[in-house]
């Protein structure tokens, strides 16, 4: 007498013969072969394991979370975050005066360290003034330079530095000459007062970087003198801290910063 029994275990499914006799005894039980997985006609296929099923939801619970994590570090943590602090008095610059008259770049002065920024930084300054105030004609450093030194001036201009250096003044014979040269009453002088960038590690895995924040701080100096009678117009001193978080390696450009402070400071002007 053959009977078959069908046993569960995993996805293997076992046939075994009762050996003649009687009853079977313990271990009388004979193994004739084992059916592999997928061997099953359709009908008789064991159901999928429920273990198996938890695995697969909890990987794709992991898998859901991965992008959540992802969605939730670009959408916040990489914005930049931006504090500006400013302060600017007007002391006699009129409505519509600059449009009017317009304005040349003059050397800027910088902090001990940074001398090599200064044409730098005047060219950022002409570039955000064109962009962002297209009604004001802006005569650049390199062509308020140029203009100086073709009516050789050079002398004079070197001079008006340092005494403006040891002063804060310039001279209102040589702030004249500026503006006939290059056919403007007013002239922006720049002062990089300080700079400074840094990182940090935000986050980490098994001493791994994985996210860092980079930080920087500026502070800025914009004085706008009237050609004609030798005064200070209009100022502005600005500060501005800037922190990012990347999982690159970098640090805050200086452009970046000057772009971001002088879009502000030209904002307040009429």
């Amino acid at each position: 007498m053959d009977s078959c029994e069908n046993a569960l275990c995993g996805r293997v499914e076992t046939s075994m013969r009762v050996l003649p006799g009687g009853a079977p005894r313990q271990g009388g039980v004979r193994f004739l072969n084992l059916i592999p997985p997928g061997k099953h006609r359709r009908g008789d296929r064991p159901p999928a394991s429920v273990g198996r099923s938890c695995l697969a939801v909890a990987s794709h619970g992991r898998f859901y979370a991965c992008l959540l994590l992802a969605a939730g570090l670009v959408s916040g943590c990489f914005v930049p975050q931006k504090q500006f602090t400013d302060k600017h008095r007007n002391f006699s610059l009129g409505k519509g005066e600059l449009a009017n008259h317009g304005l040349a770049i003059i050397t800027p002065s910088t902090v001990t360290g940074q001398e090599e920024e200064k044409q730098g930084v005047a060219l950022i300054a002409a570039e955000v003034f064109k962009e962002k105030r297209p009604d004001i004609r802006c005569v650049s450093l390199a062509d308020t330079l140029s203009a100086v030194n073709r009516a050789g001036l050079a002398d004079q201009y070197k001079d008006m530095y340092i005494d403006y250096r040891d002063t804060g003044l310039f001279k209102k014979d040589m702030l004249k000459r500026i503006g006939e040269l290059t056919g403007v009453k007013y002239v922006a002088q720049l002062k990089l007062a300080s700079f400074s960038q840094s990182n940090r590690n935000r986050f980490q895995i098994f001493g791994m970087r994985i996210l860092e924040t980079d930080k920087a701080d500026l502070r800025l100096v914009l004085q706008i003198w009237n050609t004609s009678d030798g005064a200070i117009a209009w100022e502005i001193v600005e500060e501005l801290s800037y922190a990012q978080d990347t999982v690159y390696s970098s640090t805050v450009a200086l452009r970046t910063m000057l772009e971001e402070v002088l879009e502000n400071a030209i904002s307040h002007l009429e």
